[in-house]
C-alpha cells in the first residue's frame, strides 16, 4: 500500500461516525495502522460504524482531489505532524493543511486575545509577535479578528513564520476580510484544520480547535481578554492542562480587558512586556540556535502605534526627557480629560515605550 492509500485509510477512518480522537488513540494501541483498524471491527457498535468503510483505499480519489486543490493531509503518524500535538491525549488524528509545516515550527508560541483590542493591546500584540518572529519563533493563532490576526500579520511583516488553526474547513476563509492574510500564511507558513474542507465556522468548532493552538505551542500569550469565558482564556486553560506555559500582557486596572489579564497574572501566568521575556523563560525548551539570544538585554524600542486623539493630545503636552516632567493634575487641567481616563492612556503610552513615568506622578516623553 503506497502513501496515498495510507492517507486514504486515515481519511476513511476520520469519516466513521462515533470514532473520534480519543477512540482512535485507543484503537491504535491495538492496531498500529488505520488499515488494520478499518479491517478489524472490534465491538458490535464499531462493526456497525465501520462496515461501510472496510475498504481502506475507498478515500483515495478524495485524497487525490484534495492534493490537486493544494490541500495536504497530515496523519497522526506523519513525520511532519507536530510532535507536541501528537503527545496530547486527544490529538486530531488527521489535519488538513495549506502551506507547509517545517522543523522551525517546533519553536512555536501561540498568541491569542480579544476581538476588539484598544490601541495599547494592538501595539503590544505587534511588539511581541514581531519580536518572536525576528528571533525565529513561529507565531500560532486562529486568524480571528483582533489580536489573533494582528499578531499573525506582525509576524509576517517581521519576516517570520506563522501558523493559523481554523475553526472551519481549511478552504473556508473566516472572517472573509482576512483573505489576503490567509493566502500570505499559506505561502509563508501554514493554515491547519481538523475539520474537513467545506466545513462552516460553527460556534462549537472554535473551543475544539483551541486545543490545537495551545497543543502545538510551547506556550500561550494572552493579550487582552474580555471575559472569563472568552476563547482566549479557554486556550490558556487548555495550555495549563497540556503542561504548556501561560503568559499574559499586563493591562490597565481601569479597563475590563486589562483587569481580566491582570487576574490571569495573579493566578500564576507569567507577566510579559516584550518577546524577550518569553524567550528567556523558554530557553531550556528551545533549539540550540536560540541559546545565545538576548544575553545582554537592551532597552525595548518604542512600539509604532496609531495613537487615539486623546493619546496624541496628552503626548503633545509632555516635554522631552531631561526637561522635567508634567504632573498628572496639570495634564488633567490642560487636556480637559478625567484623571482616570488620563491614567489609562498614559499607561498605554508608557508600556508602548513612548512615555516615561517619573516619581511623584510626573510624566515625560521617553528618550
Amino acid at each position: 500500500m503506497d502513501h496515498l492509500d495510507h492517507l486514504a485509510a486515515w481519511l476513511t477512518l476520520s469519516r466513521v461516525p462515533g470514532v473520534g480522537p480519543v477512540a482512535v488513540r485507543a484503537l491504535l494501541e491495538l492496531f498500529p495502522q488505520p488499515e488494520q483498524i478499518l479491517a478489524a471491527g472490534l465491538s458490535p457498535a464499531q462493526v456497525d460504524a465501520l462496515r461501510a468503510s472496510r475498504d481502506p483505499c475507498a478515500g483515495r480519489p478524495e485524497v487525490e482531489a484534495l492534493l490537486a486543490q493544494g490541500i495536504t493531509l497530515l496523519a497522526w503518524d506523519d513525520p511532519q505532524y507536530p510532535e507536541r500535538l501528537r503527545q496530547l491525549p486527544d490529538p486530531p488524528f488527521l489535519l488538513y493543511c495549506r502551506g507547509r509545516l517545517t522543523e522551525a515550527d517546533r519553536a512555536a508560541v501561540a498568541m491569542v486575545g480579544c476581538r476588539n483590542p484598544d490601541a495599547y493591546g494592538e501595539a503590544m500584540a505587534k511588539r511581541i509577535a514581531s519580536g518572536l518572529a525576528r528571533a525565529g519563533v513561529t507565531v500560532v493563532s486562529g486568524m480571528a479578528r483582533g489580536i489573533d490576526s494582528i499578531a499573525q500579520q506582525a509576524a509576517l511583516d517581521a519576516g517570520g513564520r506563522t501558523v493559523a488553526v481554523l475553526g472551519s474547513g481549511v478552504d473556508v476563509i473566516y472572517p472573509p476580510e482576512h483573505t489576503e492574510l490567509y493566502h500570505a500564511m499559506a505561502e509563508r507558513g501554514a493554515v491547519l484544520s481538523e475539520f474537513p474542507p467545506g466545513a462552516e465556522p460553527l460556534a462549537g468548532h472554535f473551543p475544539v480547535r483551541n486545543r490545537i493552538i495551545s497543543g502545538m505551542s510551547l506556550g500561550v500569550v494572552v493579550v487582552q481578554a474580555m471575559s472569563e469565558k472568552s476563547g482566549s482564556l479557554i486556550t490558556a486553560k487548555l495550555a495549563l492542562e497540556q503542561n504548556r506555559e501561560v503568559y499574559a500582557v499586563p493591562g490597565s486596572a481601569l479597563s475590563h480587558a486589562g483587569r481580566v489579564a491582570n487576574r490571569l497574572i495573579k493566578a500564576g501566568a507569567h507577566l510579559v512586556e516584550e518577546a524577550e521575556d518569553i524567550l528567556q523563560d523558554l530557553r531550556p525548551q528551545l533549539p540550540g540556535r536560540f541559546l545565545n539570544l538576548a544575553s545582554s538585554p537592551a532597552s525595548p524600542e518604542p512600539v509604532c502605534m496609531e495613537l487615539s486623539s486623546q493619546e496624541q493630545r496628552l503626548f503633545s503636552l509632555l516635554p522631552e526627557l531631561g526637561e522635567g516632567g508634567v504632573h498628572l493634575d496639570t495634564l488633567a487641567q490642560q487636556s480637559k480629560l478625567a484623571i482616570s481616563e488620563i491614567s489609562q492612556h498614559l499607561l498605554s503610552l508608557e508600556l508602548s515605550g513612548l512615555v516615561k513615568k517619573l516619581p511623584g506622578n510626573y510624566y515625560v516623553r521617553a528618550g
